[in-house]
């Protein structure tokens, strides 16, 4: 314990939380983790060695290891790091980088049996299936039979429920890519028909342009509702190709899929666009947002657009917008604007003639800042936390109280922390339960017991 403690110490006075920057609490808290795993590894080595598997030290070990990995490093749990070292092993350039599958195997089972002490399981989950969601949006898994060899691990280690979630997420990212493909097929089914005559077998009417006939290519990723973290809807005006292609995917899938519903998330697009400066040829990655601010300037030439005007076209919020000319302006500098200084309505934006750079790929920065998307991604995490653990103490008081009928409130509270700790991987607190407990009687699911001072009668 005195080592694991004094692990967590140095981390502390290496500021390994918030106020350091990002480059640096990440070499922290991978190296809290190594640390961690290191200790694990050379104490179960003693008890599986010179003290022969005793079941007493094996209970020692488990008790003082619970300690350590439920305790938090400033504002940061060891189980967020632990989730941030599978992200940066699994993800494109990562930690496993040019490593051997055995060398990498090796790493993922000692971090699941390091995870194997977290009480508080479902923080695990939140954070795993954010970067999940991260490296499946954005291409950045190095190898999805490696996603698919941690998820049996930890389904091994906690259940089919637990990794339910993540489990979609990875079947939504194969099922896109058939989706693609079909969809191609299928629009190839549909030019057929539309070049037949009115005497052939039902023809179409024509179709709209589509970013296909503009040289574009398009690919939908389809994110089941529950299994996916929740994404900001905002309003957004796309160019009329990109609409048209939207609405062909649409006839597709409620075709294929007449029950379901589509509705398209602009924030977490991945678009590329290819732009010419000084006659050298570049590609640019960026969000939904920028493309569409890049899309509405193109139509006006280089001459450009007054904000005001790309604002109408593109009907992005005023805030949004100024953060996503900040990006393209300042950050990026593929735009200009004149007057350079302030910002207002009036102002003129227009593509930068001057532009250069030795890389013909390059990313755009998002419009959000880092350390604000990372504070709202945490906050936006722990309130689906907050939920889901409220649902799940509601339904496992109901569950208890409808076996049971009539019980005592110490009886409830420990069958009910035995059930949550069982099924949904955290440890409840007795004031959270007894909150629960008062919102289910107001509710009229349950009423005290009159003939039993702390005792609840289920009403059904």
């Amino acid at each position: 314990p005195s080592q694991g403690a004094s692990i967590l110490s140095d981390a502390r006075e290496s500021r390994g939380g918030r106020s350091s920057s990002s480059h640096r609490t990440e070499e922290t808290r991978g190296g809290v983790v190594a640390d961690l795993v290191r200790l694990h590894d050379h104490c179960l080595g003693l008890v599986e060695g010179p003290f022969q598997g005793s079941p007493l030290f094996h209970k020692s070990l488990k008790e003082a290891l619970e300690d350590i990995v439920n305790s938090r490093v400033n504002d940061v749990s060891v189980g967020e790091m632990l989730a941030a070292r599978f992200h940066n092993l699994l993800k494109k350039g990562g930690a496993a980088k040019g490593a051997p599958p055995e060398k990498l195997n090796e790493e993922i089972s000692q971090l699941v049996a390091l995870f194997a002490y977290l009480t508080d399981k479902d923080h695990f989950a939140e954070f795993y299936r954010n970067d999940l969601a991260w490296r499946l949006l954005h291409n950045k898994s190095a190898s999805m039979d490696m996603e698919r060899v941690v998820i049996g691990k930890l389904k091994y280690s906690c259940g089919a429920q637990y990794t339910s979630k993540i489990e979609g997420m990875v079947s939504d990212a194969k099922a896109s890519m058939e989706s693609s493909n079909d969809f191609s097929k299928w629009l190839q089914t549909r030019g057929s028909r539309r070049n037949k005559n009115a005497s052939g077998a039902a023809a179409l009417p024509p179709r709209a342009p589509l970013i296909y006939d503009r040289g574009g290519d398009f690919n939908a990723r389809i994110l089941t509702s529950g299994f996916w973290p929740s994404h900001a809807e905002e309003s957004l005006v796309l160019p009329d190709y990109i609409i048209a292609t939207l609405g062909e995917f649409e006839s597709y899938y409620t075709e294929k899929f007449r029950r379901r519903r589509l509705k398209w998330i602009h924030s977490v697009t991945t678009v590329t666009i290819g732009a010419t400066f000084k006659n050298k040829a570049y590609e640019f990655s960026m969000n939904g947002f920028q493309a569409a601010v890049l899309l509405a300037l193109n139509e006006h030439g280089a001459d450009g657009a007054i904000i005001a005007t790309i604002r109408s076209r593109t009907q992005l919020e005023a805030a949004v917008l100024k953060r996503v000319l900040l990006c393209l302006v300042v950050k990026s500098k593929i735009l200009k604007k004149s007057p350079a200084k302030d910002y207002k309505d009036s102002d003129r934006i227009f593509p930068n003639r001057n532009f250069a750079s030795g890389q013909r790929r390059l990313k755009v920065p998002s419009h959000i800042p880092a350390k604000e998307k990372k504070s709202k991604s945490k906050k936006a995490m722990m309130a689906v936390i907050s939920g889901d653990r409220k649902g799940a103490l509601e339904c496992a008081i109901v569950r208890v109280l409808k076996s049971r009928k009539k019980i005592k409130h110490k009886d409830l509270v420990h069958q009910v922390t035995s059930l949550i700790v069982t099924r949904n991987q955290f440890r409840p607190d007795p004031r959270h339960i007894k909150q629960t407990i008062e919102s289910l009687m107001a509710r009229e699911y349950l009423e005290r017991d009159p003939h039993m001072g702390d005792g609840y009668i289920y009403l059904s």
